[in-house]
């Protein structure tokens, strides 16, 4: 966008064709600095605006007017307010939630969220640890309005992985790299808390393990 150019300085788009732009953010480190200042002073939301929700018919939603968090951001020449939606997305219940469906499918989730409702472990390995996190949180969420009331770590150090023998139900996520969740996944002491309740959640390759515990059908 135009109105950036005080943050990015000079560069144009001819510049960054022949690899010659420094990149956004990078032409002025001191308005840079100001902005972002800018942005964890200023732009915060109001308790009334926090309290926003989405309307609970869906034909509110269509007819409603939205409702929006506006604000100047005097910083930058061409633009005078940005606006932004409300409510804002929630890590967990909207984003979490999606990026969950996207990765493993509908019949793998629904197992899972069966296991947790009868109080069984769920390990969640994946690369990166924003989606892991959030997978983590969005499986509390989709079981509303029933509470997870057993151990619950969204991220657990990968050098902890014998906590997996917690005699305790829990849902844990593990961030690491795809040859060490393979290692993970074959790791005795893994292999043993799934003979006892524990379901591996595979996020980089969306596939499920579920638990060979007897009784329970996969």
């Amino acid at each position: 966008f135009p109105c950036f150019k005080d943050i990015i300085g000079e560069t144009n788009s001819h510049d960054f064709e022949k690899g010659k732009g420094k990149g956004i953010f990078e032409g002025n480190h001191l308005l840079r600095h100001k902005f972002l200042h800018f942005i964890q002073r200023s732009m915060v939301l109001s308790p009334a605006q926090a309290r926003i929700r989405f309307p609970d018919s869906d034909i509110d939603i269509i007819l409603e007017r939205p409702k929006t968090f506006d604000s100047e951001i005097p910083a930058l020449n061409g633009v005078s307010t940005i606006s932004v939606p409300l409510p804002l997305p929630h890590l967990a219940a909207d984003w979490g939630v999606a990026t969950l469906l996207q990765l493993i499918e509908a019949d793998s989730l629904l197992t899972i969220l069966q296991l947790i409702l009868i109080e069984r472990s769920i390990l969640i390995l994946g690369e990166c640890s924003g989606i892991v996190t959030s997978c983590t949180c969005a499986l509390l969420e989709l079981i509303r309005p029933y509470k997870w009331a057993s151990n619950f770590m969204p991220i657990l150090p990968k050098d902890m992985i014998e906590f997996v023998n917690s005699p305790v139900p829990f849902i844990a996520g593990v961030v690491a790299s795809r040859k060490d969740i393979v290692s993970i996944e074959r790791d005795e002491r893994v292999l043993n808390a799934m003979s006892e309740g524990l379901t591996i959640v595979n996020l980089v390759t969306s596939e499920i393990h579920v638990t060979s515990e007897r009784g329970i059908k996969s």
